[in-house]
């Protein structure tokens, strides 16, 4: 039995508790918060025997093999060292750190002691990612050049948490604010699909100063790899909110809705040219109620909707601990993403 400990309580310490307890050969053996009501209420809510105020006497107390942090992110790299340091394995929310020197404090730490080291790359593990790796790997994409990756997130307006006055929220001290809390999803996407970033670039558009506390509201980026090119683009004034990635290869297209796990697929299909669009408009429409279909499941039966990338990432992620084969996500995985992340923001402190 794997002993697994979370440090943060808010909504998404929520979600990689609730995954922990669906995981049989795995038991959350404590719970931290600065705030000891939170931490014995969250600990009560799951089932967890042991609370704790304080991370250090967390794992001297508890003896976790794996800890997750989900903090503030400005609160990751203490937090993550202290437990490598203890000789636990990490699970870090995103970003894994505000800045890429932190992650490489945690990088070396993490391979200095043969631990393992991950991030919360749950939309690179989401099912309509694998299925279209799945296809791309089959050869009915060939060469994949270029990807395009959209987050639309009202993060700038009135009633958004992140642009909240009079309770400033942690992103904002990120660089590049709020927005870079979203780069790590991303980022990972135009790893796992066009490998090594080559060249990083990215314009940024300042929010206007008196009317939100959101240093920048959108943000267009490219990233060059040996395999081709990826464009980002995040908006916050655009809607509906949504995460889409389309790829693009020699021979099919893919457009998924991570928001909604719907893809679609266009493709050189068999069969005379002028009924190949209708072929492709039959796919879309299948697709489309298959995954209405999920949806309204996962909301009946309290399925992880669009975290599920999430369930596989940790379930893959404590099954290799438990029978010593690689991670779902290595070091240098990790480390490919943070570097993404990092040429983006880099143009940030340019505009300073």
């Amino acid at each position: 039995m794997t002993r697994a400990a979370v440090v943060g309580t808010g909504a998404i310490a929520e979600t990689h508790l609730a995954c922990l307890k669906s995981l049989p050969d795995v038991e959350v053996v404590g719970v931290v918060d600065l705030s000891p009501a939170r931490a014995e209420a969250t600990a009560e809510r799951f089932g967890v025997r042991c609370w704790y105020a304080d991370t250090g006497t967390m794992l001297a107390d508890a003896r976790p093999d794996a800890v997750h942090v989900t903090t503030p992110p400005n609160a990751h790299v203490g937090i993550a060292l202290d437990a490598l340091q203890a000789g636990a394995h990490v699970v870090v929310e995103k970003p894994v750190a505000p800045t890429y020197e932190g992650w490489s404090r945690l990088r070396d730490e993490a391979r200095s002691r043969g631990l393992r080291l991950i991030e919360n790359q749950n939309y690179r593990f989401a099912r309509e990612v694998r299925q279209v790796q799945r296809l791309i790997g089959g050869g009915e994409f060939g060469a994949v050049h270029q990807i395009d990756v959209r987050f639309f997130q009202s993060i700038a307006g009135s009633n958004h948490p992140f642009a909240d006055p009079f309770l400033p929220h942690p992103t904002l001290q990120l660089p590049g604010g709020p927005i870079t809390d979203f780069l790590p999803h991303m980022a990972s996407l135009v790893h796992e699909f066009l490998g090594e970033p080559t060249g990083v670039h990215a314009t940024w558009l300042p929010g206007e100063a008196g009317r939100t506390p959101v240093p920048y509201v959108d943000m267009v980026g490219t990233v060059r790899t040996d395999a081709g090119l990826a464009t980002l683009s995040f908006g916050s004034r655009s809607g509906p909110d949504g995460f889409w990635v389309s790829v693009f290869g020699e021979r099919a297209q893919a457009r998924i809705n991570l928001y909604e796990g719907r893809l679609t697929v266009d493709s050189l299909r068999g069969g005379p040219p002028p009924l190949r669009p209708l072929a492709n408009a039959v796919a879309e429409a299948r697709g489309t109620v298959s995954s209405a279909a999920r949806s309204l499941w996962g909301k009946l039966t309290s399925a992880p909707g669009s975290y599920e990338g999430l369930w596989f990432l940790l379930g893959a992620f404590y099954a290799s601990l438990e029978d010593g084969t690689e991670p779902p996500l290595s070091l240098d995985d990790v480390d490919a993403t943070a570097r993404i992340v990092a040429g983006l923001t880099d143009q940030v402190e340019e505009l300073r």
